[in-house]
């Protein structure tokens, strides 16, 4: 797998990071969240294990724990997360803010960057992303993660076909690629968002319920669990939960669409488990992820 397709995966991620009433990179929900389990079968199998100190999260790891994100702040904002595989440093993402809002990602892959991501506002919510890499003499360059890793990144927000589509295009060099992320708000959640590059484009639209979503706020963009195979699940832009999305994609001239809903168990105000289903030609799939929260 090439590297735009770890780059296509860290745009993805990035597109839920979060913009509210306060700075952006901060991220201290009142219920937190430890553990985050996929149910297959009726059986729950551990996904994502949360650690925190006090408010600040400071570290993910994903299934058995070999692979984990370390998170570092600048007193409560993000500013570093580094990703490692069974203790080797992979890549890591630098965050740079103005006062309170951001304004720049950088992705760095064995020391040399790689990736900018440029950050645009109306106000305080973000309402565009840029995603340029930098060009340099390795045209075809290696993947940060593995494709199972990619593809658990992105069925947070498409469904496998789609997924395979980006996977068959991503053949592509370094210095052809530029992403465009593009928001549009209804109060505090994400209404519609679009994503754009020279092969394709993406549109998503939602609805929402009146309950928390537990993400909003996460600039880590919830891990890589998330609902398995959903359009948008929990997103940290979005203060509550999705009840539907409606996806048009077209990828070399060809335009898919698909609509999914979703269903909740909540324990007060905060899910403890959500469903996604969607239908694709004869295909209707259902998955199921649970919460547990820090007591």
């Amino acid at each position: 797998m090439k590297r735009l397709i770890s780059l296509t995966a860290t745009l993805m991620v990035l597109t839920i990071f979060v913009t509210s009433c306060q700075k952006d990179g901060v991220y201290n929900p009142k219920k937190k969240i430890e553990k985050i389990y996929g149910v297959y079968d009726g059986i729950k199998e551990l996904e994502e294990t949360w650690t925190w100190d006090k408010n600040l999260l400071t570290k993910v790891a994903y299934r058995e724990g070999y692979e984990y994100d370390v998170f570092e702040y600048d007193g409560k904002q993000l500013s570093k997360v580094t990703s490692y595989d069974e203790g080797v440093a992979l890549s890591y993402y630098v965050f740079t803010y103005e006062k309170s809002k951001l304004v720049k990602i950088e992705e760095f892959d064995e020391g040399k960057l790689f990736m900018t991501i440029s950050v645009e506002h109306d106000g305080k919510k973000i309402v565009k992303m840029t995603l340029k890499l930098v060009d340099d003499d390795d045209k075809n360059i290696k993947s940060v993660r593995s494709n199972k890793t990619f593809a658990t990144i992105m069925r947070n927000f498409l469904p496998q076909p789609i997924i395979d589509k980006i996977i068959e295009n991503s053949m592509r060099k370094a210095d052809d690629y530029e992403s465009i992320v593009e928001f549009v708000y209804e109060g505090d959640n994400v209404s519609k968002m679009t994503m754009t590059d020279k092969n394709s484009s993406t549109s998503m639209a939602y609805t929402y319920d009146d309950k928390l979503n537990p993400f909003y706020n996460n600039l880590n963009g919830a891990g890589e669990s998330g609902a398995a195979t959903a359009l948008s699940k929990n997103n940290p832009l979005s203060k509550n939960n999705p009840l539907t999305s409606a996806m048009t994609t077209t990828v070399e001239g060809e335009e898919i669409k698909i609509n999914g809903t979703y269903s909740y168990v909540y324990d007060g105000k905060y899910p403890i488990e959500v469903t996604y289903s969607y239908k694709y030609f004869n295909f209707e799939p259902k998955f199921i992820t649970s919460y547990e929260y820090l007591k």
